[in-house]
């Protein structure tokens, strides 16, 4: 081999592990950094969801509140509205805050 064997045989070796060295690190980085964004996205869209819902739980109270009916026709109306359908905004606080 020559004298020039052992030297390139190390310097090999030494290249070849850190070759292996940065691409672990490198995909372990690149994994816990995709992770991070996509638990930030969808705690964004929870957010999003709860501020939507709470945006039309606060206008139904508001309205309900400023309803001077002497019937309360609206105000049978807005009751049926709001039985009627599923509660999501219990929902999108246990999203968010879980």
């Amino acid at each position: 081999m020559g004298s020039h064997g052992p030297g390139l045989i190390i310097a090999l070796f030494t290249a070849l592990v850190g070759s292996l060295l940065a691409w672990v690190v490198g995909t372990q980085v690149t994994y816990l950094w995709d992770d991070q964004k996509r638990r930030r996205e969808s705690d964004l869209a929870a957010l999003a969801r709860f501020y939507e819902l709470y945006g039309t739980f606060f206008s139904t109270w508001k309205l309900w509140s400023a309803s001077k009916d002497p019937e309360n026709s609206f105000k049978v109306r807005v009751g049926d509205g709001i039985c009627s359908r599923k509660p999501k905004l219990p929902r999108a606080v246990l999203k968010r805050f879980s």
